[in-house]
Formats: C-alpha cells, sequence, structure tokens
C-alpha cells in the first residue's frame, strides 16, 4: 500500500512539474513573439513617417553612385542643390540607402537617404556612434 501511495504522489508532482515547466516555455515564447512584433511595427512606423524627396529627384538618386556629384531640381536642403554620393549601401532594413554630403563647394552638412518598398526615396537619420 504505501509502494502505491508512493507511486501516486511521485506520479502527481512530476506531473506538476511538467505542467509549470510547458507554462514557463508558453509564457517565455508568448513574450519573444510580442517583442519582435513590437520592433517590426516600430520600424515600419518610423520609416512611414520620413519626409520623402521630391519626386523629380527619384530618378538621379537611383542611379547615384558613390563618389558621383547629382545635382537635385528640389530638395529639402535648397533648390537647386549638388550633393556627393559618399557612400551607395544597403541598409540593415534591406533598403538601398545614399550617404550624402550636401553643396559639397559651400558647407559640409551630411544627409542621408533611403528608397522605400515603392522606391520613393525619404531622408533618413544618420546613426552616429
Amino acid at each position: 500500500m504505501r509502494k502505491k501511495m508512493d507511486f501516486m504522489l511521485n506520479t502527481r508532482i512530476n506531473f506538476l512539474r511538467l505542467l509549470l515547466l510547458s507554462v514557463a516555455v508558453t509564457l517565455s515564447s508568448a513574450c519573444v513573439s510580442t517583442n519582435s512584433q513590437n520592433q517590426s511595427l516600430l520600424a515600419a512606423d518610423s520609416i512611414t513617417a520620413m519626409p520623402l524627396l521630391p519626386e523629380s529627384s527619384f530618378p538621379s538618386l537611383a542611379n547615384a553612385n558613390s563618389g558621383d556629384l547629382v545635382e537635385l531640381a528640389e530638395s529639402p536642403w535648397g533648390n537647386p542643390v549638388q550633393v556627393r554620393v559618399k557612400d551607395r549601401y544597403v541598409s540593415a532594413s534591406n533598403r538601398l540607402c545614399l550617404a550624402l554630403q550636401v553643396a559639397p563647394e559651400q558647407q559640409n552638412q551630411s544627409a542621408l537617404v533611403c528608397q522605400n518598398e515603392a522606391r520613393q526615396w525619404y531622408q533618413g537619420r544618420a546613426l552616429a556612434f
């Protein structure tokens, strides 16, 4: 009789351990899932909130390579303005971006522009380290 009671007690304890473990795993995976969804929403919201450049500048920027001097008829930096492409790269968000030097002859202002899924160019925020 004692062996049967021990067996039933051990079975209940093992069942409770298994139940607690499954609850912990479920909660952990729910937290990770919620966190990654919030980050992607924040990233998407911040990208759509960035101001678009005038459409007339899209072809010039799309064809620009590192070192090119590009004349933009309309821009947030003046009309017209020359920009030098310091770097052309694909960002961590998989967007084509250009690091620019605005009006290289007059001032030493840097800017960043990137292309969204609709192939429109927007002014981004350059990260400094």
